[in-house]
Order: structure tokens, then sequence, then C-alpha cells
């Protein structure tokens, strides 16, 4: 168990141990990360205000949504025909699986709240006044407005769930905020409090806590004008809180599957829910149970409600794409629309807005799949009478069906009637199946004509019904999202699939290099002239669960791979002068740190204590290598071999980096082979699996890392690394031999063999055969045209000069040439 036979010191000290040897992360975002998602929506909300940016004092619609690019994006949707960002919000890691706009009295800032699969609950705030216009339309290529808030802009931050968060909701003054999510845990949290609070980590929580639940919370409903909390999930009940007084209020059962969506009035006593189980259901909150029961309307679950503003009617999505008008009175439905599957097949409707405001009638909708969609809504339409539905109209313009039954009607053995106590008398009536309603009776209990037991079966399928509108009015387009990746041989690029089947290749610092849009990923990743075969340890790690690609580096890989300082672009390098790749990205992710807030002369010198002793480390291992020579007779006392010249070359290079920490001239003057590309501020340094720190190269102010917060979050390995007191890791070395063909004896008889003729040489895995073919032209003493004529093999097989000795060794050596 962790900590036993501690104290709580110790307990102390090996969690800032284990703390400080986090691993560091940074995500190259999609190309038009900036302009729209990438990738599939979880949440949608809307929010009508008045803007005072403009004289004329019109109505301003802004849309939020919550994107599994961990995202949280601002909308003007006030214009049918130019939807206009307003702003992006970037700081969860992981989906952000829920958002909600926050009432506030300063009207000239929109405040939002998000939750998401970080575990926190987010606040975010919006200056209005100079937003007008943010960004242009979604269509947009300029990038140059752009509106992005990071996390260290965010009003408030909360780390009080253990698990994911899935549901948030608010009152009408915007004063609570409650957050739902997996494993039970409700909180109700104080707004103003939360304001003037980044984070309550550390505090106690029991005054925010709303115990009781069960199991995991899917949705959450509040009264506008009331204190009432009503939350839903895997529990399969609703249970009802009062946010005030932080109790249990009531227990209401009916849903035999999970509850995916609910909404409440605005006085608390009526709420709507909607369940997988392919039900929806009205429940009297005041009275404390289930007052009617919908089913038919969608073929299969159900996973979103809203209802209108008197509660009249409510608004459905399915599983199945399915949009749903339904009349309570009239107990009919209307499918509205229905969203088409994308490549994977996915259209379950995971959250819809409608907007019933003047001149209005529209509903937002997002998708299991991508993409922001407006659909129309005619809710102006009545359902018509029983006899007139016979006859179809040719416009679709009334196209109600009966659906559900009340609940004196209901089959007690079935699940729609779960939470019912129907008449005995019901139990011998036969039941739609589909529509849970009794083909002998309607909404009344009145016995239905032969015609309208017709209608009932004809409908008893929403999905072989035409809905009234077949395509949306508008749509927020999302870029298509990475679904799977693979790291090529060089360890410096990598191959993505995105949803649309397009095949990119990327670069790990400077982004996108290619996309291949009818090329499949198994081909091009086997294509050799794109993922030539070599050998290059694996330094880092891969990820996509952002639908952008995530590399994270670990203190114990980050150092594994190392190359030649002249491959990576420093031409005033020495020929031998290598790089370890790790420590140059470090390096580059963390140059954006206000490094000129530590003491500079504590720098100067740790920097020179470590070069030190590198220095002693370094004459130690080649004592011991010159002893392990000796003991084996591989070389006289008068050769050098491949090793000790790149080990002294090394110890160059690393005084002339000392020379110049004395001159105080810092890490900001030194080569760097990673630079990233300024123009895509969305790469970022995240420390741990919760929190992301901003850089250099996105849109906000360096942190200072003096700050504890910033301290906090950044790994005293990464740190180090960051400004050169690192200890330099050590070259991975190899052993080869090499000799004269005995095909090619007689082209050698003019050179004296024996030069070559030792049992083993040493150098370093990433030496390439180019050196190995000028060291063996030197101990020959060949001229330069000799030199260029010279062929290195291995197994019979010519090998290429830039390969390496690693990659030889994979491909060459232990394969047998093959």
């Amino acid at each position: 168990m962790f900590g036993y036979g501690m104290n709580n010191a110790q307990q102390e000290q090996f969690a800032e141990r284990a703390r400080q040897r986090r691993p560091i992360a940074y995500v190259l975002p999609h190309p038009e990360f900036e302009k729209r998602h990438v990738g599939g929506i979880n949440a949608l909300d809307l929010s009508c205000y008045d803007d005072n940016s403009n004289d004329d004092k019109r109505r301003r619609k802004v849309l939020a949504s919550a994107g599994r690019d961990a995202s949280v994006r601002l909308w003007d949707v006030s214009e049918a025909a130019d939807v206009k960002k307003m702003a992006l919000f970037v700081g969860h890691r992981g989906w952000v699986n829920d958002v909600k706009h926050v009432p506030s009295m300063n009207r000239d800032s929109l405040l939002v709240a998000s939750g998401g699969s970080d575990k926190t609950v987010r606040l975010w705030s919006h200056d209005l006044l100079n937003s007008s216009g943010v960004g242009g339309s979604t269509d947009s290529n300029d990038n140059k407005n752009s509106n992005i808030s990071d996390a260290s802009c965010a009003l408030g931050k909360l780390r009080a769930h253990d698990d994911y968060v899935m549901a948030l909701a608010t009152n009408r003054d915007g004063s609570i905020l409650a957050s739902g999510g997996l494993g039970g845990q409700l909180f109700a949290w104080d707004v103003e409090t939360l304001k003037q609070k980044w984070s309550i980590e550390g505090a106690s929580l029991d005054e925010y806590s709303l115990k009781g639940a069960k199991a995991s919370i899917y949705c959450l409903g509040i009264a506008k004008d009331a204190n009432l909390i009503v939350s839903g999930g895997t529990e399969l009940a609703l249970r009802v809180w009062d946010a005030r007084m932080k109790r249990k209020v009531s227990k209401l059962k009916g849903h035999t599957d999970t509850v995916r969506g609910v909404c409440i009035n605005d006085d608390g006593k009526i709420a709507i829910t909607a369940s997988s189980d392919g039900t929806i259901r009205v429940w009297d909150i005041s009275l404390g149970r289930q007052s009617d029961v919908f089913a038919g309307a969608h073929e299969g679950g159900c996973w979103a409600v809203s209802g209108n503003a008197n509660f009249t009617r409510f608004y459905s999505g399915g599983a199945k794409g399915d949009i749903c008008i339904t009349d309570i009175k009239e107990r009919k439905s209307a499918i509205l629309s229905r969203e088409t599957s994308d490549a994977a097949g996915n259209n379950g409707v995971l959250d819809l807005c409608v907007d019933l405001s003047a001149n209005s009638s529209e509903a937002w909708v997002c998708t299991a799949g991508k993409d922001i969609r407006r659909w129309r809504i005619d809710s102006s339409q009545a359902p018509s009478s029983a006899a007139a539905a016979t006859t179809k109209s040719s416009s679709n313009v009334d196209d109600w069906f009966t659906v559900g039954s009340p609940a004196k009607f209901l089959n007690p053995s079935s699940p729609a009637s779960q939470g019912f106590r129907g008449n005995p008398r019901v139990r011998s009536s036969p039941i739609n199946v589909t529509t849970g309603a009794s083909p002998s009776a309607d909404g009344g209990g009145r016995s239905l004509s032969s015609s309208q037991k017709r209608q009932m079966l004809q409908n008893s399928s929403p999905g072989k019904r035409s809905p009234t509108h077949a395509t949306p009015s508008g749509i927020i387009p999302s870029a298509s999202a990475v679904v799977r990746h693979a790291e090529l041989h060089d360890r410096m690029r990598f191959l993505t699939e995105d949803d649309s089947g397009a095949t990119s290749v990327w670069h790990i610092s400077e982004g996108l290099l290619n996309t291949f849009p009818n090329r499949a990923f198994e081909v091009v990743l086997n294509d050799h002239e794109i993922n030539e075969p070599c050998a290059v340890p694996k330094w880092f790690n891969l990820s996509h669960r952002e639908g952008s690609v995530e590399i994270e580096f670990s203190p114990s890989t980050f150092a594994k791979a190392e190359s030649y300082a002249i491959d990576l672009g420093d031409e005033s390098a020495n020929a031998d002068a290598k790089l370890n790749l790790g420590v140059e990205m470090v390096q580059a992710l963390l140059i954006g740190l206000h490094l000129n807030t530590l003491d500079e002369t504590k720098l100067v010198g740790a920097k020179r204590d470590v070069a030190q002793k590198r220095k002693e480390a370094l004459q130690k291992e080649e004592a011991r290598e010159k002893q392990r020579r000796r003991a084996d007779g591989s070389e006289s006392g008068t050769d050098r071999d491949l090793s000790s010249e790149e080990s002294s070359s090394s110890a160059s290079a690393e005084d002339d980096e000392d020379r110049k920490a004395s001159n105080n001239r810092g890490l900001m003057n030194k080569f760097r082979a990673f630079q990233f590309n300024a123009s895509s501020p969305r790469l970022r340094f995240s420390s741990g699996d919760r929190e992301s720190i901003p850089l250099e190269f996105s849109k906000s102010t360096p942190l200072d890392i003096s700050l504890p917060e910033v301290a906090k979050n950044v790994p005293k390995w990464a740190l180090d690394v960051a400004l050169g007191i690192f200890p330099a890791p050590s070259s991975a070395k190899a052993s080869f031999a090499v000799s004269v063909c005995e095909s090619a004896i007689s082209d050698f008889r003019d050179y004296d063999v024996n030069a070559i003729k030792q049992k083993s040489v040493n150098a370093p895995r990433i030496l390439t055969i180019r050196k190995v073919r000028n060291y063996v032209a030197d101990k020959l003493k060949m001229d330069a045209t000799a030199k260029e004529d010279l062929e290195i093999l291995c197994h019979g097989r010519a090998l290429k000069l830039d390969m390496s000795l690693a990659t030889v060794d994979a491909y060459f050596w232990k394969k047998g040439g093959a």
C-alpha cells in the first residue's frame, strides 16, 4: 500500500519525487483548429442577450459548444446565413463533456462553464465589447483576429471530481453551478466564490457536495426560479435535491435504462426526461411521481430532450438520428428531421438547443458524428385530428402520429410502464410494442376506429417515416479528427489517418508535411520511399484522444535518441558533434519560461558544476574503455577507435557550451534543432494528466517559473533540461569489425590491409556508414578517388552511406541481410 511504514514527512517527500518525475506532453493541433472543432461535439448551449456594442440594441444569440478536441467555443448565430466564431477556450485535457452559459450581472462579458474528462470544471469569461466580428465567418481563412484564451485565462478551475465530469446546470441568476459526473459525485458551487478562487484544491468539499447518488450521473437540470436540482444517469432513477439546503428531496423511479437527458420548468414543478430505454417521461416534481410516459417517437433510445416555455411540447433527439416534436396534450409526435450517419455510422443526437425566440424557430443539434447542424422547427404547426391525419399531405405539412399511452392503458409488464400501478382490467389489452399504445384505445381511453388503428400500425416504425425537413438550414462544420497513428522509422515523423480516410505525414515540431487523400494508411506506412527502414530508439509516445496528436516525453526514455548536429541543421557544428533529440525538444518547449527570474550567477555556477561532472564521468568511461581494449588486445596503444574520436569531439562541444554559459549568453541564443511553426499557436506543454501550460509559441504571455502554480506543474527534470543543468546522457555504443571481402582481395594489393585487421571497433550507434568508410580509407591511406569508390558491405549487401550502425544491426546483421 502507498505510504505504508512512512511518516507524513516521508510520504510528502515520496509524493513530491513522484510528481517531479511526471511526463510532459504537447499537442500538434489540426491546421484548422483555430477556425473550427476537430472531430465531434458533445454538448451545446444557446444564450440570448442584448448587444450593447451597437446602437441598434439588437438581440444577440451565442451558441456555446463543447468539443472532443478539448476546446470550448462560442459562436455568434444571430444571423442565420452568417455564423461567426467569437471565442476559443482551451485548457481542458481530453474531451469536454458539457458546457453551460452562466448568467451574470455584467452585461459586457459572457460567462461560460465547462466540464470535461480531465475531472475539472472551468469557468471562462469573454469580453463582448471587443468581440464584434471576431474571426469572421467559419469559412474565413483569416486567423489574425482569432480570440484564443488558454488555461491561464480561466476565471476558475475546480478539481473536486474523482472521475469524468459529465453534466452541468445553472439557475437563472447564475448564482449556482451544479456539476455531476461518473461515480455519482454531485456538487452545487457558489459561482461568486468560484470567481474569486483559482482552485479549491485542498479545501473541504462538504459545503458543496450533494451526497446520495448511487451511480454515475449523465444529466442535470435545475429550476431557474427555484433551488431544485434533478439528476439522472445509470442509477435509472431521478434524484431531486435542494441546492441551498444540500439535501435530497425525493427519488423517482420509472426508467429501465440510463437517463440521458433532463429538462425542468422554471418553477421546478415539472421535469421531462429522455432515456436509452426509448421512452420520454413527464414527472410531477411537486407530488414526487411520474405523470406521463411517451414511447414510440424514436426508434431505439432517446438521448436528448428540451421543452418549450410552458412545457406543452417537447423536442427530443434519438439514438438513430431522429429529431421529433411531441405535443403532450394531443399525445402526438412528428419527425422534424433526421441526422445522416457519418462514415462510421454515427448519427445519434447527443444534445439539442431549441430557439423559439421572436422571428426564429430552429434547433441546433450535435451528434455522435461531427459538425453542428441547424434545423428548422415548425413550432406553429398543430397536430390535426386523427381522422384528418389518415390523409397525408404530399408536402409533409401535417405528419403527426400518435405515440405512447396514458399510464392506465399501459401493460404493467411493459418496460415503459415501470413506476405505474395500472388498472388490472387492462392486463388483457394488447399493446403495440413499438408505440406503447393500445390499438383499441386513444389517448383518452375511447375506442379507436378502424382507420385510426391502421394509422397506428403504419406509424409503428418511426424509421420508415419521412422527416419534415430533409436537409439542415445551416452547418458549422468540424475538421476531420485523427483516428489512428503510427511512428515512422526515423522517429522524427509519424503517420495519421483521420475520420475521412485521408492519410497524412507529420513532423514532430514542424507539423503537417503532406496529405494523401486517396492512399490507404497501410500503403503509405509500407512505402519505403516515405518510411525508409532505419533504427532509432523510441524516445516519445503518441496518442490522439483529442482528435489531434499528442506527443509525450517520459524522464526515463526521452534521452534515448541522438543525432549528429550537422544532420539536424547546425552548419557551424563540428562534424562529430552530437545532439540528444529529447534534450533539444524539451529545451525547445520550455524556452517560453521566464528564465531571468532565476539567479543568473547561481545558474552559471550550476552549469559549471554539471560540466565538471560530465568531464569526470567521461574520463572514467575512457579509462574503462582503454582497460577493456588492453585486456582484449583489440587495438594497439597508438591507435584511437571511432568511439574515442567521438568522445573527444563531444567533450569539446561541452566545453564550448559551458563557455557560452559563462559568458552569460544563456540558452536563448543556442542552436535549436526543433523549431515550432509560429502560425500554429496551439502547441502546448502539458504537465501530468490535468494541467495545460501555454508556452512561447502559444499566443499567451510566457509564464514566470517563480510563481508557485507554474513551478508546481513543471517537473524538475524538465526544468533542469531546459536550464541546461541536466546530466548529459551517454551515447549508446556498438562494436563492429571490418575486413576485406575475399572476392576483392586483389583490388587491395597496393594497401596495407593489416591496418584494419583488428578484433573490433567501438563507436556510437548513430555512426553512419559514411564515417565507417572514411575510417577505413584513412587507415588504408586511400586518396580521394579511391575513397569514393570504396563500398561497405554486410552479409554481401552494399550499405547506403547515410545508414547508421543501429540500422545495419537491425536490418542487415540480425536479419542476415533480408
